[in-house]
């Protein structure tokens, strides 16, 4: 028990508060040590009522009002408790605020009366919100520290069950739901509270008891609880539940009135949520909610245009019918009930209402919403269609070397292997397959087709789930941050023989070798020319797949930039495409498909055992056509990425794309192709169709990137945005032999296939787009994004150093860090100012890298402009390489990007989660990554001042980072870190400077799917707290200058520029605060020498 030790005469008050103020706040620290003593109801009832007197709302609104919970001074104190907050808004010290905090919080927990519950939930919500919003972040971040919502959760479900129902215990229960709702915004550990605590089953028994305990903050609250799979599951099958919400529902859908519309989207939002599981699914249909909910849709799209309440009902009721769809039996109810012709009326109605809406209404974008979500829908209810491929793998695979056991691998990582021996690919394979389970920064959100209605923006109240979910990371928390982890780590001698050699401006300085005289007859050699050089190097390049050219934009230098291109949104397109599907569902096609590309044909065809030199002869073969009536398509080019392509329609193509090669988990994004044989001025119709992610940029705008041989011909060459109707849409393809697998395996008793497994997807989504091309008989690529390959990598970082005077103050090597399993060398970049090595060692390190996910091109093309700007003769380059030393690995996954892979590298597992334990073996890229970090650190005695990894992201617009916050980490363990926030130093900075940077985008949450990252592990392995992942979207803008436009090749490059920009005044900061810390820590312990001397005189 928290002894009470608090005498009210004693409390000083600052003397700026008012008489009212003082009483105030001497009233609420004696009911605060009442409630702990457990006093009389009486007392505690007298108190809070004189509270009530004094704390009317002006007074609510006071940011001094909540003063003393910062600043509050005891007599019995053995410290000050805290500081007062002066002028310049600092609070007082932490160990003062969390006592008194922790006072009221057990004060909240333990006062038996209804009106002190609601004084002192006004007293804590007033304390999180009347205040400037940084201090708002700073006290929510304190209470969840002290794991406030425990204790507002207890007091919640002891009132919960207390049978009373007069008004002011009605009124303490909302309160203390709201102000639970306040506190758990950024808990991630809610929901498994909510469970522990019994705090569902209360929630259920008091909201369907009757309509006047079914109150507007319980049941938001109950939908924060339910947001988590298991919490949903544990209340669908509360005794009655499906009866009762069914009936509520029906119920309440007939009432009018905001309020009741109000609460009805929030039961129809838990009832979304509870039929996400299967089973609650089934006892959902046997209570027939589709008919109820098709109801409750009809009525709100009939007051669709009175307000937005009734749009968000008409969104949440759709998702309840695709939740519905996804069992053969709902989708049987859903057709039986006549859900696909409302779906079709209410489609043609929503593009009528739209010309009438002015394009400034707030209502046009859930309008838009709402258009998609019918359109969904009654894809959903359309026939499914067996998948057109039969295996995911393609017929060519690389041999992996052997490993001694599945877990040897990370076991050892460190060690040197022994001599191995070739094995197939399927089992090293086999032995890495948890290494790539983990989703990326751009998977987070597999549910967000379905639950786009929390993202309208409708109810503000309503708290979309962070990344890395509520459950996902707790279950073991508590054993995991006793449990230390365990990283791999090379020895000394090691380190000194592998990488020395990557550090000779240490110990032989920063010049150049001197070369020896020539004689005066003899002619310089002119560096070769870019188009030599890429010539040169895709000779050089080893791939798995037999490359038969050279893509024409590498021939001739990719690296151009054009101007800015606004992003289209097109709003009409899913509408047309779902007219065209229902269409040919209900009419028989007469054209016969056919396949006019097949990439495993031609693999299994091939013979060829040498590899051939490759070119270029598309100039030749421009303006000629084939004698075929379709497009010829190619990929067995650099970075290309095509499978299959089926002609469905005289003008329609439908694109299979590749796995990567010996992928365990499907990744299917990146594609990158050849298309030719065309006509002028014609629309043809492309569908990429077995995309798996849910959502994608390209149903916000975002349009792939062309490249036209004909206009790089005319003197007009580049990468441009192109197509139009552009849609990214769940289509009607499924596997079907994986749910006839599953339903097998179910019946032998074994387990299924993990999520996200090679052979486990059941759906596919589809990207569509339309191209009208300019020029007949033009040969075109078409690509994902900008292609940054390597081969031009390799030329470009030759072409510099050949162009780089050696009278120039910048220093730039060029190492091998190793080869691939594929043989293909990784670069690692060195860049600095020629200087001695005395002056060498005075400077910061920075560890930059990049593309360790082959499909984020964009990853390259920020690191191009790294290279470039630090290569430049600008004043604040020249200073950056008077101050840095730029370590620089600009392609970590070299394989994967010569393959036209998107996410693994030729160990078949995504990379970027075996920085814990690389193997030297089948990861030897991250493994000497990481050892070079390792030599900064423990050889040269300096950590890096900071390292960022260059990615992409696919869900989101703009620039942004994700860094790590220990209070903010899975890890109870990581919480109780000091830290002075250097992890905000460099977002901050780059907000304030960049065009391109979002702050609002970035996130600095620990989850346990990213210990393996390197985010996470280059900061907990090495101590080192500027640690960064920076994403680049793969779309354009929504905020800032650029906003409403394209991302391009010359946007990308100022990301990189900007970055090297503000490490500069990045230094100035962490050097002062570095001084400030060291002039404190002198400062107090004099005060301790000076107090111990008193002592002992004493």
């Amino acid at each position: 028990m928290y002894a009470a030790s608090y005498d009210v005469d004693s409390v000083h008050v600052s003397p700026s508060l008012g008489v009212e103020e003082s009483q105030l706040t001497n009233l609420f620290l004696l009911l605060i040590d009442e409630a702990n003593s457990r006093a009389e109801v009486s007392v505690q009832r007298q108190i809070a009522q004189l509270i009530n007197d004094l704390f009317g709302t002006e007074t609510e609104q006071h940011a001094s009002t909540y003063r003393f919970l910062l600043c509050v001074k005891t007599k019995s104190s053995r410290a000050l408790l805290g500081a007062e907050v002066g002028a310049s808004g600092v609070e007082g010290d932490d160990r003062g605020q969390d006592d008194i905090m922790i006072r009221l919080l057990k004060a909240v927990e333990f006062t038996s009366d209804d009106l002190a519950k609601i004084m002192l939930c006004r007293l804590l919500g007033g304390y999180m919100s009347h205040c400037k919003p940084a201090a708002a972040q700073r006290r929510q971040r304190r209470l969840l520290r002290l794991d406030g919502a425990n204790f507002v959760m207890r007091a919640l479900v002891t009132a919960l069950k207390d049978p009373s129902q007069t008004s002011m215990h009605l009124v303490a229960v909302d309160a203390l739901a709201a102000v639970l709702l306040a506190i758990s915004a950024k808990d991630r550990k809610f929901t498994l509270k909510a469970r522990l605590v019994g705090l569902i089953g209360a929630l259920h028994s008091r909201l369907f008891a009757s309509e006047e305990l079914c109150t507007l903050t319980l049941l938001r609250l109950m939908c924060r609880c339910v947001r988590s799979s298991r919490n949903a599951q544990l209340l669908g099958r509360c005794r009655h539940f499906s009866t009762e919400i069914v009936a509520r529902i029906g119920d309440a859908s007939s009432a009018m009135g905001e309020l009741s519309s109000l609460k009805l989207a929030r039961l129809t939002e838990i009832l979304y949520f509870v039929s996400k599981n299967k089973k609650c699914k089934s006892a959902l249909l046997d209570e027939m909610a589709v008919p109820v909910v098709k109801r409750l849709f009809e009525r709100q799209f009939e007051m669709r245009l009175s307000d937005t309440n009734h749009l968000e009902l008409c969104l949440i009721s759709l998702a309840c019918l695709r939740q519905f769809s996804k069992m053969n039996r709902g989708r049987d109810q859903l057709i039986s009930e006549g859900v696909l012709e409302m779906c079709e009326h209410a489609i043609d109605s929503v593009a009528n209402d739209r010309h009438t809406l002015s394009p400034h209404s707030s209502i046009l974008a859930p309008f838009l919403q709402l258009q998609d979500s019918l359109c969904s829908l009654c894809m959903r209810c359309l026939p499914v269609e067996p998948f057109p491929l039969c295996s995911s793998s393609l017929p060519i695979s690389f041999t992996l070397p052997s490993t001694r056991s599945p877990l040897t691998v990370r076991r050892s990582a460190s060690k040197s292997p022994s001599k191995s021996t070739r094995v197939p690919a399927t089992a090293a394979v086999l032995s890495d397959i948890l290494l790539d389970t983990a989703p990326s920064s751009d998977e987070e959100g597999e549910e967000e087709e379905e639950e786009s209605f929390l993202r309208v923006g409708l109810d503000r109240d309503i708290e979309v789930l962070s990344e890395g979910g509520d459950d996902d990371d707790v279950v073991h928390a508590l054993a995991a941050s006793a449990k230390p982890l365990s990283f791999s780590r090379q020895k000394c001698a090691q380190l000194s023989a592998n990488y020395t050699r990557f550090f000779n401006e240490y110990f032989h300085a920063a010049c150049y070798p001197q070369s020896p005289g020539k004689s005066s007859t003899c002619k310089t050699r002119s560096p070769p020319s870019y188009s030599e050089l890429i010539t040169a190097k895709v000779q050089q390049t080893k791939s798995v797949i037999r490359f038969v050219k050279i893509a024409f934009p590498e021939s001739i230098d990719a690296n151009i930039e054009v101007g800015l291109q606004p992003i289209q949104h097109s709003d009409d397109c899913m509408r047309e495409m779902v007219m065209q599907e229902m269409s040919r569902s209900k009419r028989h096609s007469e054209f016969v498909p056919r396949i006019v590309f097949d990439l495993d044909r031609l693999l299994e065809s091939d013979t060829t055992t040498a590899k051939n030199a490759v070119k270029n002869n598309d100039k030749r073969r421009i303006g000629k056509l084939e004698p075929v009536d379709h497009l010829l398509f190619e990929s067995r080019f650099e970075s290309g990425n095509l499978r299959r392509v089926t002609q469905v329609g005289s003008r329609h193509y439908e694109l299979i794309l590749s796995p990567d090669i010996n992928q365990s988990r499907a990744h299917y994004q990146w594609f990158y192709f050849e298309v030719s044989n065309n006509e002028a001025n014609v629309p043809y119709t492309f569908e990429v169709v077995n995309c798996i992610k849910s959502t994608s940029m390209f149903s916000k705008g975002m349009q792939p990137v062309l490249f036209s041989v004909t206009e790089a011909s005319r003197g007009r060459p580049g990468w441009v945005r192109a197509g139009s109707s552009v849609c990214y849409y769940r289509n009607l393809y499924a596997n079907t032999s994986t749910a006839t697998r599953n339903n097998s395996n179910k019946k032998n008793g074994i387990s299924r296939k993990k999520k996200g497994s090679s052979s486990s997807t059941r759906s596919f989504f589809s990207i569509r787009f339309t191209i009208t091309f300019q020029h007949a008989a033009d040969i075109c690529y078409i690509a994902y994004h900008f292609p940054y390959t390597y081969s031009f990598l390799q030329a470009s970082l030759e072409y510099m150093t050949g162009r780089l005077s050696k009278a120039d103050s910048a220093y730039m090597r060029v190492d091998k860090l190793c080869d691939t399993l594929a043989g293909n060398a990784v670069p690692l970049i060195t860049i600095t100012a020629t200087g001695s090595r005395e002056e060498v060692d005075r400077r910061e390190v920075v560890v930059l890298s990049a593309r360790v996910h082959p499909g984020e091109s964009n990853a390259s093309w920020m690191m191009h402009g790294v290279i470039e700007f630090l290569l430049g003769s600008s004043a604040n380059a020249t200073e950056l390489r008077d101050n840095f030393v730029f370590k620089l690995i600009p392609m970590l996954n070299p394989d994967g990007v010569i393959n036209g892979s998107h996410r693994c590298s030729l160990a078949g597992v995504d990379l970027n989660r075996v920085w814990d334990r690389p193997s030297p073996l089948l990861h030897p890229s991250v493994f000497h990554a990481k050892g070079v970090i390792q030599y900064v650190v423990d050889v040269l005695k300096k950590k890096p001042f900071v390292f960022v990894d260059f990615h992409g992201h696919s869900r989101r617009c703009n620039v942004f980072v994700f860094g790590n916050n220990p209070e903010e980490s899975w890890r109870i363990s990581d919480r109780s870190l000091e830290h002075d926030s250097q992890f905000m130093l460099l977002p901050e900075l780059l907000d304030q400077s960049s065009r391109l940077f979002s702050l609002g985008e970035c996130r600095f949450s620990i989850t346990k799917a990213k210990e393996p990252s390197a985010r996470v592990v280059i900061w907990r392995q090495f101590d080192i707290r500027r640690v960064y992942t920076m994403e680049a979207t793969y779309c354009g803008f929504d905020v800032g200058p650029y906003a409403g436009n394209h991302v391009g090749i010359s946007e990308l490059k100022e990301m990189g520029r900007d970055l090297c920009m503000v490490l500069l005044p990045l230094k100035s900061r962490v050097d002062a605060s570095t001084k400030k810390t060291q002039s404190e820590r002198r400062r107090a312990k004099s005060e301790s020498g000076s107090a111990s001397e008193l002592l002992s005189s004493s």
